[in-house]
């Protein structure tokens, strides 16, 4: 198993070289639990010998959103004692060539291109307000996204580098869509997956696409960071004001969305300095969302010792966010 992060890695700034160790953290995890998942599942249900051995090892290398997707497939169909859709989901993982567990560079694609699509894209409509709808793009718009999301993945590495190793390392595939839904999602079913709603052809996309790529890594670190210490004890199922959204949100959500727009001040504030519009104004709304954040968690959270430390450099990042 690859080495826990460390109290350092526990940071809402983006620090050198944390990416690696985390990232590694979390895929050995998820690899330990799909090993342990197939050895029950072989023990009740034969012919599928070898099935551990075709897992790969941690060479480095992102694995595949569908490996993700298979360990919390396999997890909920044994759970459910549904012994049919465990020895499908068997024979998926005995039919997988090596490469498939790996994400080899940065793949853009169309929503329904990959079979744990569906889900992603009905957990966003139930996610989001009534009247929300999630649709694959039309063919000619995802190709001309590619640009300007090369565009502004080169903007945010120039600007924040380690910023931008963070999205190299955590996002393995860009999913597109159109509809009306929330900007972007990711989850860690599919972790490394980001789902990207295409911005209005009337706007600039570069600036839609750098925030959410920022954003969305973020949720992609903090997920694999919480999988070692869950930061937040608070669990009663009460919600309260959140900082980004006009629902009320657990404070699980407040922890995430606050913590995303500490990266995000820090992306924008460095894009700024060199590319003032829209960074600099948007610049101004992450502060007062921060802030607002900050004072929600102060005000209701409960925290590990790890999570107090983070709230503590939250409290710090206040004024000079400000």
């Amino acid at each position: 198993m690859a080495a826990a992060p460390r109290p350092e890695h526990y940071s809402p700034r983006a620090v050198a070289g944390a990416v690696d160790v985390v990232h590694a953290f979390y895929r050995g995890r998820v690899l330990s639990s799909l090993a342990g998942l197939i050895e029950s599942a072989c023990r009740v249900i034969p012919g599928h010998d070898g099935l551990v051995a075709r897992l790969p090892a941690e060479t480095g290398v992102a694995l595949s959103p569908w490996v993700y997707h298979l360990n919390y497939q396999l997890l909920a169909a044994m759970k459910a004692g549904d012994r049919p859709a465990v020895s499908a989901l068997l024979a998926d993982i005995a039919a997988m060539p090596p490469a498939a567990f790996l994400a080899e560079g940065l793949v853009i694609d169309n929503l329904h291109d990959q079979p744990w699509h569906a889900l992603m894209a009905r957990d966003m409509v139930a996610d989001d307000d009534d009247g929300a709808e999630v649709f694959a793009a039309a063919p000619e718009r995802i190709e001309a996204a590619r640009a300007p999301i090369a565009e502004a993945l080169a903007l945010v590495e120039r600007c924040h580098p380690v910023a931008g190793a963070e999205i190299r390392s955590l996002v393995s595939a860009i999913t597109l869509l159109d509809g009306k839904v929330i900007g972007a999602s990711t989850d860690v079913r599919v972790f490394g997956n980001m789902f990207m709603r295409l911005p209005p052809e009337d706007q600039d996309p570069v600036p839609h696409y750098a925030d959410h790529l920022v954003h969305e890594a973020g949720h992609l670190y903090l997920n694999a960071l919480m999988a070692h210490d869950p930061l937040i004890l608070n669990d009663d199922g009460r919600t309260y004001p959140a900082p980004t959204r006009a629902d009320p949100r657990p404070l699980f959500g407040i922890l995430h969305a606050t913590f995303i727009l500490a990266r995000l001040a820090d992306t924008f504030e460095r894009i700024a300095a060199v590319e003032p519009e829209p960074y600099a104004r948007n610049l101004e709304t992450v502060r007062r969302q921060f802030a607002h954040g900050v004072a929600t968690l102060r005000a209701h959270g409960r925290f590990t010792e790890l999570g107090a430390a983070l709230q503590d450099q939250f409290e710090a990042l206040v004024d000079p966010i400000r």
